[in-house]
C-alpha cells in the first residue's frame, strides 16, 4: 500500500485548495492508498468521515513546517510520497523541509508572473507538478522552459447547481434581499483578495451615485487578527459610511471558520448564499485559479473578475465581465500584482444592475462552461503521479535523483 503525506489545505476544511484536495484524497484512497495530511490553515481536529490521518501544526508553527518535520522524523507516519498543493512559494517553504530520500509531487497554481524567484525556480524545477490553467502552463514554459501539464479544478455539481426560481426567492426572502441588488464575494480575508477595494466600491455606489439598494455580502471571516495582511472589515465598512450594506456571515466569526457547501432555509450554505445573489464579483490581485469564480457561475450567479492570469482565463470561459486594472505592484517575490480601478469597479456594478439581458447571457454562458470544469483529469494524473514518482524513486532513475538533488539544493 502506497503511504501519501498531503501537504496545503486539509481536504476537512471547506476552502477552495481544501475541497480541491478532498477530491485527491477519494481519489487516492479509492486507488488503494493511506493518506495523512499536515494542514497550515487547520487549528483544531474536525470530526470527518474522510479517511485521513490529520496532524495539527502547533500555534507556533502557522505553515505546519515543524509539524511535518516531527510527522516524518518521528515516524508517526512514514510516507512513500509526499503531494503538495499551493502557490510556488509554499511548495518552496515545503519543500525545504522534506528530506530528499522521499519523492515528491504537486499541484501548484501559478498566481502572477514573472517566475523569477530563484528559490521557487529551483524548486519547480527539481519536482514533478501540474498547474492549474493554460495560463500557469504558458508562464513556466515561458520562464522556466519546462512543459508542465495543467488541470482545471471541478465543480461539483451536485451540490453547486441553480436553485429554482421559487427557492431562490425564497431564500432571498429569508437573508433580507428582497428589492436589493445583492453583491456576493466568495475569498479568504487576506491582502491578495483586496476585499477593502470591493467595500469601497460599495461605498462609491452609495455616496456617489445613491445606489442605497446595492449590497454586498462578504462571504469570508470579517477579523482573523489581521492574518495575510487581512483587515478588521466591519471597520473598514465602517469608516466608509456603508456597515449597512456590507454583510458578513455570524457563522463565520474564528479563524478559519465556513459554513457547510449546501444547506436549508434555516441554515443557508456556500450554495444558496451565492446562488441567490445577482451578481459575484473578486477584485483579486492575482487568482491561482479561482473556484469560487467557477462556483458562482454553475449556480447561475454572473461573475466579475480582474483582468489577469489564471482568474481572468476561468471567467472568461463564462463571458464573465472584467476588472480594469488601474496599476501593478511588485510582489516580494518579483511576481507582478494586479490592483482593481475602484471607481470602475462601481461602475462595471452599476452597469450590470441596469442591463439585466446581459446579466441573463452571462448567466447562460456561465452554466455552459461548467462542465469544462470537472474532476476527472486531476483525479486520474494524481493518482498515476504518486505511483510514477515512487517507481522512479524505488528504481533510483536519473530523473529521480536530479530531482532529489535539485530540492536539496533549493534548500541549502
Amino acid at each position: 500500500m502506497t503511504k501519501v503525506l498531503m501537504l496545503g489545505d486539509s481536504p476537512v476544511m471547506e476552502t477552495g485548495f481544501g475541497r480541491v484536495n478532498r477530491k485527491a484524497l477519494l481519489a487516492m484512497t479509492k486507488a488503494g492508498m493511506e493518506v495523512a495530511s499536515v494542514s497550515a490553515l487547520q487549528r483544531e481536529a474536525k470530526e470527518t468521515t474522510l479517511p485521513v490521518t490529520q496532524f495539527l501544526p502547533e500555534p507556533n508553527d502557522p505553515q505546519g513546517l515543524f509539524t511535518v518535520i516531527d510527522v516524518i522524523e518521528n515516524k508517526k507516519f512514514e510516507p512513500d510520497v509526499i503531494y503538495l498543493t499551493g502557490d510556488p512559494g509554499s511548495v518552496a517553504a515545503y519543500a525545504s523541509v522534506i528530506p530528499a530520500r522521499i519523492p515528491v509531487t504537486a499541484y501548484v497554481p501559478v498566481e502572477g508572473e514573472p517566475l523569477l524567484n530563484e528559490g521557487w525556480r529551483a524548486v519547480l524545477g527539481a519536482i514533478d507538478f501540474a498547474t492549474t490553467t493554460e495560463y500557469g502552463q504558458k508562464i513556466v514554459k515561458r520562464d522556466m522552459g519546462i512543459d508542465v501539464p495543467y488541470f482545471y479544478h471541478g465543480v461539483d455539481t451536485e451540490v453547486f447547481n441553480p436553485l429554482t426560481d421559487e427557492d431562490r426567492a425564497a431564500y432571498r426572502s429569508r437573508l433580507g434581499w428582497d428589492d436589493k441588488f445583492v453583491v456576493v464575494c466568495v475569498a479568504q480575508n487576506v491582502r491578495r483578495k483586496q476585499l477593502t477595494r470591493l467595500i469601497e466600491s460599495i461605498a462609491v455606489l452609495k455616496h456617489n451615485y445613491n445606489q442605497k439598494d446595492i449590497v454586498l455580502y462578504l462571504h469570508t471571516v470579517p477579523f482573523q487578527n489581521y492574518w495575510l495582511e487581512g483587515w478588521n472589515l466591519p471597520e473598514v465598512a465602517a469608516g466608509m459610511r456603508v456597515s449597512d450594506s456590507v454583510m458578513f456571515n455570524p457563522l463565520m466569526s474564528g479563524f478559519g471558520k465556513s459554513v457547510p457547501e449546501r444547506g436549508d432555509m434555516d441554515v443557508p450554505g456556500l450554495r444558496e448564499l451565492v446562488g441567490s445573489a445577482d451578481l459575484f464579483v473578486l477584485p483579486s490581485q492575482v487568482e491561482g485559479f479561482g473556484l469560487p469564480i467557477a462556483e458562482a457561475m454553475a449556480v447561475g450567479t454572473p461573475v466579475a473578475v480582474t483582468k489577469y492570469a489564471a482568474g481572468w482565463e476561468v471567467a472568461r470561459l463564462g463571458q464573465g465581465a472584467g476588472l480594469t486594472v488601474s496599476d501593478w505592484e511588485i510582489h516580494k517575490s518579483g511576481v507582478r500584482y494586479a490592483n482593481v480601478d475602484v471607481n470602475d469597479m462601481a461602475k462595471t456594478i452599476l452597469g450590470l444592475k441596469r442591463d439585466p439581458r446581459r446579466l441573463q447571457r452571462m448567466r447562460a454562458a456561465g452554466l455552459a462552461a461548467v462542465p469544462q470544469f470537472n474532476w476527472a483529469g486531476f483525479e486520474g494524473y494524481i493518482v498515476e503521479q504518486i505511483e510514477a514518482v515512487r517507481s522512479r524513486h524505488e528504481a533510483g532513475s536519473g530523473l529521480s535523483q536530479q530531482a532529489h538533488s535539485g530540492r536539496e539544493e533549493a534548500g541549502s
